[in-house]
């Protein structure tokens, strides 16, 4: 049933997320002919502010692509699981956790897939396909290995499902209260937001407690600790995905026992 789930979700979403990566090429084209001519007619004044404002559209645009899949996913968990349409997805012969990850699946590979074709706008404007690399080449000079790259990436990776597992979490808080539930949801993201920032804190003072000497002589010679990268973000890693687990944990007990739709 988990496969007809993740079925459905990708049906329900991929228009308009065809849909916006139909527009996001379509400005990147424009802006990659307008640069071109503006290369050829560097004088022409029509061109500079052409090209200038196809280029900002282009990057509104990636910055809407990001975005609104994010808040439609949890616009879509709202009005799915725990609206009026709620009363039909829980009659449905599945388990609460299958209804949560195909929440939670869908929007994470459409995310994924976002990155990848911002990224590749942005090197079809550029007319340079290895921008990555570029890009990697910088962070290695700066001090950062190739495994510190793909830790630091493997993190992010996890820190977006985490987000998406905190939202879901704050949504199934705030709809199993008797009122003011989108009010209560964002009341419990402010309190489940404030707990983390107390837990990273907490993370770096310890790490930096039992280090403090070495951070000291590190801070004197004013060189990068990559020393304690791994350290730092291996710490970061396990606490995102403990983080994760909890929520969803908390979330599929909601869905079971709390839930109060509308």
């Amino acid at each position: 049933m988990l496969a007809k789930l993740l079925k459905h979700e990708f049906k329900a979403t991929y228009r308009y997320q065809c849909g916006m990566y139909i527009v996001l090429f379509i400005v990147s084209i424009i802006a990659l002919v307008l640069s071109v001519a503006l290369e050829a007619n560097p004088g022409n004044g029509a061109l500079i502010v052409t090209t200038s404002l196809s280029k900002l559209m282009a990057i509104i645009v990636r910055v809407a692509v990001l975005v609104v899949t994010f808040v439609m996913a949890i616009l879509r968990y709202r009005k799915n699981i725990l609206k009026d349409e709620g009363y039909l997805m829980h009659t449905l012969p599945v388990k609460k956790w299958q209804l949560l990850v195909s929440k939670l699946i869908t929007p994470y590979v459409w995310t994924v897939l976002n990155i990848i074709i911002v990224y590749l706008s942005i090197a079809l404007e550029v007319r340079d396909i290895d921008i990555l690399s570029l890009t990697t080449m910088d962070l290695s000079s700066a001090g950062l290995s190739s495994g510190m790259i793909v830790m630091f990436v493997l993190a992010m990776a996890v820190s977006l499902l985490t987000s998406y597992s905190m939202f879901y979490l704050c949504l199934n808080i705030g709809y199993s209260m008797s009122k003011d539930k989108d009010l209560m949801s964002f009341v419990s993201y402010v309190v489940i937001y404030l707990i983390n920032q107390v837990i990273g804190v907490i993370e770096m003072f310890i790490i930096f407690a039992f280090n403090f000497e070495s951070f000291s002589a590190i801070t004197k010679a004013q060189t990068f600790p990559v020393e304690y990268f791994w350290m730092v973000m291996g710490s970061a890693l396990v606490i995102s995905i403990i983080m994760c687990v909890i929520y969803n944990m908390i979330s599929v007990y909601m869905l079971n026992k709390r839930l109060n739709l509308e």
